[in-house]
């Protein structure tokens, strides 16, 4: 039996990695992209409010307008995998 991980969990992990591999050089886009790797922990963790999704999205928007090219990726990216698993992450 194959196990799937939880779409939320992975986002949140990888969000982690970059981080730690120093993807975020930017000092405002690092801390965006790890205020979202937080929410979505707590999402993960189901401890998350009504706020935490609508927070992540304005967060996202904020690194896509940006001028940082990592950032604008990562804002992309996220919203992307967030919208094709939005149920997940509502739940």
């Amino acid at each position: 039996m194959s196990q799937t991980r939880c779409p939320v969990t992975t986002v949140a992990t990888d969000l982690a990695q970059e981080i730690r591999a120093g993807r975020y050089s930017t000092p405002r886009t690092r801390r965006i992209v790890e205020e979202i790797r937080d929410l979505l922990e707590d999402v993960a963790l189901g401890q998350a409010g009504d706020d935490h999704l609508p927070a992540v999205d304005s967060l996202c928007a904020q690194l896509a307008a940006g001028e940082d090219e990592a950032g604008r990726q990562a804002g992309n990216q996220i919203r992307d995998r967030i919208d094709l698993h939005r149920e997940v992450f509502l739940s």
